[in-house]
């Protein structure tokens, strides 16, 4: 039998079952317990080993994260979508990959618009790559937004 995720030969008392789907030990692991962005705790662990470590930048990392980090870094902004281009990389593995250098706050998403970028984690000239005054402009549109649904609610 194949691994309904990945496609690996496995026999079928090495398959473990999750929603319905048959999967090798890898795979099972990955969809119970893969690296997720936002968690905290993994980049407190991960900024403090660093830290503690005296790493910076690209240092201790894979040479696969440091590709991926040097990349986004030379570029200034740019989507997953070029960064699985030109490393030839699967969606599981750069979601992996951007999960680990976000926990080391190396690369971060950042929207504009409708598209969503990977940006050095600190770019120079931003705070933490968004434009204070456009933040400010944000949050002081999204405060009138809720002071009317408000006042509608107390009107009626």
């Amino acid at each position: 039998m194949k691994c309904n995720r990945c496609g690996q030969e496995i026999k079928e008392a090495d398959s473990y079952t999750h929603i319905g789907k048959k999967l090798c030990e890898d795979c099972y692991l990955d969809m119970r317990l893969g690296v997720k962005a936002c968690d905290p705790w993994a980049v407190h662990s991960a900024t403090k080993l660093r830290e503690s470590s005296g790493l910076a930048e690209a240092e201790g990392l894979t040479e696969l994260q440091k590709a991926i980090y040097e990349l986004v870094k030379s570029k200034g902004k740019v989507t997953r979508e070029e960064v699985m281009g030109n490393l030839n990389l699967s969606e599981q593995e750069i979601q992996k990959q951007l999960a680990i250098l976000r926990h080391c706050e190396l690369v971060k998403g950042y929207k504009e618009g409708y598209n969503v970028y990977l940006i050095p984690f600190r770019q120079e000239g931003t705070e933490e790559g968004i434009n204070k005054e456009e933040r400010s402009n944000d949050n002081s549109e999204a405060i009138e937004r809720r002071k009317r649904r408000y006042a509608e609610t107390v009107s009626n």
